[in-house]
């Protein structure tokens, strides 16, 4: 049965922060096109959107939880030229529904091609002039972060996302819906 006047469930788009979708350890992610404007709610405004000073323009959200301590980095890459930006807020306890403060890393750099977290750079965050690089997060077990990816551009290009994982770091990988872990009896 429906309730009227409720939505009805999916399909959800990861254009909005409540369907982020879940990345882990050794997941390249791969979208064949970005979602197409905001989604259902504009989750970037003026007190948490960090450099993001477009707001969303056509992208993704991600969220990801630390299953050991360590560095991470990744690259957002493109299959064609095209200008991506990105923000990575937390540390949270939990993946969050809505943002309140603004990001701890934040690229809106102008360039068109690959952009993400890196082991050389040491700014957090940069402007238009930026090279799409900022410093990698140190993070602790059990940490959630949340990742957005805008295509600035506009053009419909997908985007890959590759973790570059260090000092032992590892992603938590979710378990599907109803799955039942066996543990072995001793004989």
């Amino acid at each position: 049965a429906t309730v009227p006047g409720l939505a009805q469930p999916g399909p959800f788009l990861h254009a909005d922060l409540q369907y982020a979708a879940h990345v882990c350890t050794d997941t390249v992610y791969t979208t064949d096109a970005v979602q197409m404007g905001v989604g259902s709610v504009a989750d970037l405004g003026p007190t948490n959107r960090g450099c993001l000073v477009g707001n969303e323009r056509m992208g993704v959200w991600m969220h990801f939880q630390v299953a050991t301590a360590g560095q991470v980095g990744f690259t957002v890459a493109p299959p064609q030229l095209t200008d991506y930006d990105f923000a990575v807020w937390g540390p949270f306890t939990a993946p969050p529904w809505t943002l309140e403060t603004p990001p701890v890393r934040c690229s809106y750099s102008a360039v068109n091609s690959a952009v993400g977290l890196n082991y050389t750079s040491v700014d957090l965050s940069e402007g238009a002039g930026g090279d799409g690089w900022v410093r990698y997060l140190d993070v602790l077990p059990g940490e959630w972060y949340v990742l957005y990816v805008d295509n600035f551009s506009m053009n419909g290009v997908g985007l890959s996302l590759t973790w570059q994982l260090q000092e032992g770091v590892t992603l938590a990988c979710l378990q599907p819906p109803g799955a039942v872990i066996e543990v072995p009896t001793e004989p």
